[in-house]
């Protein structure tokens, strides 16, 4: 259960909204009357229709942009409201869909009003919001971490930040109400209405909130560096066959039928072994001809083909055989590259077995029993 401690912030920012809706009041009344004196004097030919527009214009500005703050602010407060209700009903963790069928506010939109929540203290308890995972995380007041990016995923995650255009709308307003003022009949004034919107942006932009997004964008490729084991030979083979093997990482992260994943994940791990071991021994090009050739290439197109039939909303009979016929292969596949890994070793595990028959050999000369381990 939360509870908040103090409502001191959100008790001022009701003040703010309430200041802000009786200054567009007294705003948008004090530019009607100098519009209204401007007609008159435009009637009377002492005036300028530009006069005239300039004066409803910076009047229904500045009127606008204060009655917009005072009702995004009460509203930030309504929707606070809300989501604290649900905190206190000891919910744990938020779910930012739950949350926006709770205030019936777009999700997109809600995260950022969460974020400027925080930010302004509304919620007077620690609190944070997961970026990640689309989370409001009561009782936390340390950021949340991001999670474990994949290695093998083609994507990664990205905060990017985003700003309200508040500081441009205030910035041509100023300069609206400085025309009112000083019309831009000299270069001094010119450069005058320059300095003061450019100190206007910096201001707003100052004090308006940052809100963060979260974005799938493509990870950078690391180059790898070419294998170089002074076999032309097989620096082509295994040149080709890095590609064949980044293919088959692809088509396991896209294939998520539990009727072959399991089986295309072994097939994966068993290859990088596969060629990792003939990086470390060219000498053995000749023993993974098969696999190089064979097995590899073709195991990826049936792959690719498994992939691109899956996908089809209307499975005719010869997708659906061709389907059956590929996830019974697979476990096949499986005993055929652990075979290819297991031949590799094969004149280790003579060279081994050969050790072991002359060290019992030579142990049983010392009379040593290696069958039941006693003298």
């Amino acid at each position: 259960m939360y509870k908040r401690r103090n409502s001191t912030n959100m008790f001022s920012s009701v003040l703010t909204a309430v200041l802000q809706i009786v200054a567009s009041l007294l705003a948008a009344s004090g530019f009607a009357v100098i519009t209204l004196l401007r007609l008159f004097a435009l009637f009377a030919a002492r005036g300028s229709l530009g006069d005239a527009l300039l004066s409803v214009l910076a009047g229904a500005g500045l009127a606008g942009i204060l009655l917009y703050c005072a009702i995004r602010t009460l509203s930030l407060l309504s929707r606070c409201k809300i989501i604290t209700r649900a905190m206190e009903r000891g919910y744990g963790r938020l779910s930012i869909k739950e949350l926006s069928r709770l205030t019936g506010r777009p999700q997109d939109k809600l995260a950022d009003d969460i974020q400027i929540m925080i930010q302004r203290g509304y919620f007077g308890i620690p609190v944070q919001y997961d970026l990640y995972r689309g989370e409001l995380v009561p009782g936390q007041s340390e950021p949340v971490l991001p999670p474990e990016p994949d290695p093998g995923s083609d994507t990664m995650l990205k905060v990017v930040k985003k700003r309200s255009n508040m500081p441009l709308v205030v910035s041509a307003l100023a300069l609206v109400l400085y025309m009112m003022v000083f019309p831009l009949n000299s270069v001094w004034k010119l450069g005058g209405a320059v300095v003061l919107c450019l100190v206007v942006l910096v201001i707003v932009w100052r004090f308006t909130p940052t809100t963060h997004h979260v974005v799938e964008v493509k990870r950078p490729k690391q180059k790898r560096e070419p294998v170089q084991t002074g076999n032309k030979d097989v620096d082509d083979a295994l040149k080709t066959a890095m590609g064949q093997l980044q293919e088959l990482q692809r088509l396991d992260r896209v294939i998520t039928d539990e009727k072959i994943d399991l089986s295309v994940q072994k097939l994966v791990i068993v290859a990088q072994d596969i060629l990792s071991h003939l990086e470390e021994h060219p000498e053995k090009l000749r023993q993974t001809r098969q696999f190089l050739s064979y097995y590899l290439p073709t195991t990826v197109k049936l792959l690719a083909t498994y992939d691109e039939f899956s996908r089809q909303q209307v499975k005719g009979e010869n997708i659906r055989q061709s389907l059956n016929k590929i996830e019974g292969t697979m476990q096949d596949l499986v005993k055929a590259f652990q075979k290819e890994l297991d031949n590799l070793y094969f004149d280790k595990a003579i060279d081994i077995s050969t050790d072991i028959d002359v060290m019992q050999s030579m142990l049983q000369r010392e009379g040593i029993n290696t069958v039941e381990g006693k003298e």
